[in-house]
């Protein structure tokens, strides 16, 4: 989890100046959801819920499907 962390933080950080967009956020997680067990699975599900309710950053309401895609 520590290397998608500083996935994300990378990925976020590039967008602060450009916009959120949802979509390389779903792309960096869904190896690590497709991969993980269920103790993975949830604490990606947290990430994404806890990155929901950030000013600006929106995800599809289907993102479960989309990193299991």
């Amino acid at each position: 989890m520590e290397k998608l962390n500083k996935e994300l933080y990378s990925i976020l950080r590039g967008q602060e100046l450009t916009g959120w967009d949802s979509k390389p956020i779903l792309d960096a997680m869904s190896p690590y959801y497709k991969n993980g067990n269920e103790e993975v699975k949830a604490l990606i599900i947290k990430k994404v819920e806890s990155l929901k309710v950030e000013p600006g950053v929106e995800f599809p309401t289907n993102y479960e499907q989309i990193l299991k895609s």
